[in-house]
């Protein structure tokens, strides 16, 4: 609003600073269907030994998040390894 200089306008149509400040339009995030416990037991299901394999090459590696990791195959379809789990 700041940008096309309608902060005038917003106030004559009854919309407050506080509301329209860059905080308050944020929508608020909706709760995960899954909790971050069965996350975690998914996660470590999918990165043991016998459900994947790390890949050999040093630069075969993904950062997310500042935090390095080597690449994993899975060694069975998705499929089945959902009936595994």
């Amino acid at each position: 609003m700041k940008k096309y200089r309608l902060m005038s306008m917003a106030k004559t149509l009854g919309c407050s600073r506080r509301l329209l400040n860059s905080k308050g339009l944020e929508r608020a995030r909706r709760k995960s269907a899954v909790s971050d416990e069965l996350m975690k037991q998914v996660r470590q299901f999918y990165l043991r030994e016998d459900n994947s394999s790390n890949t050999a090459g040093k630069k075969e590696t993904i950062t997310r998040g500042k935090v390095k990791k080597q690449l994993c195959i899975l060694r069975d379809t998705s499929k089945n390894l959902h009936k595994k789990f």
